[in-house]
């Protein structure tokens, strides 16, 4: 009975510091947020709006249609350092589901926080007959 009560105690300890606990995330670097559009339209993603909200990542993603853009919505985005001893946040990934496919970006800044390399891997759902693909762009603010 005593090893049950350990057990019990230990999950809800485990438990409670799991629903308190922040997650470990890199911060974004401010570079990162701001409006978005690619250099070249390549008939993919049209515009990126990144914005941060209680520290986390929020991507509006837009995609190319006509007359106007494709409101794909905001979604939470993780961010990522350039490695482990860094904080700051210069490469993000974020997903958006269609129903009909899902829509990965990641995206890295340069040096200089000017140019973002945007890469959009799109999967169709089961039976939707359109091969998967993958298509990259460089976006600017």
């Amino acid at each position: 009975m005593t090893i049950g009560l350990r057990t019990s105690a230990a999950a809800l300890l485990f438990a409670g510091l799991a629903m308190n606990a922040a997650p470990a995330l890199a911060q974004s670097d401010s570079a990162l947020l701001g409006t978005w559009k690619p250099k070249v339209g390549n008939g993919g993603l049209a515009q990126l709006v990144l914005t941060s909200a209680n520290g986390v990542l929020q991507v509006h993603g837009y995609g190319s249609c006509s007359p106007s853009f494709c409101d794909w919505g905001t979604v939470p985005g993780v961010v990522y350092s350039a490695n482990v001893s860094s904080a700051a946040g210069n490469t993000f990934t974020a997903s958006f589901d269609f129903g009909f496919a899902t829509e990965i970006l990641t995206g890295t800044i340069n040096g200089t926080g000017r140019l973002m390399t945007i890469n959009e891997y799109t999967e169709f759902a089961p039976g939707d007959g359109r091969d998967n693909y993958h298509q990259s762009n460089v976006l600017v603010k």
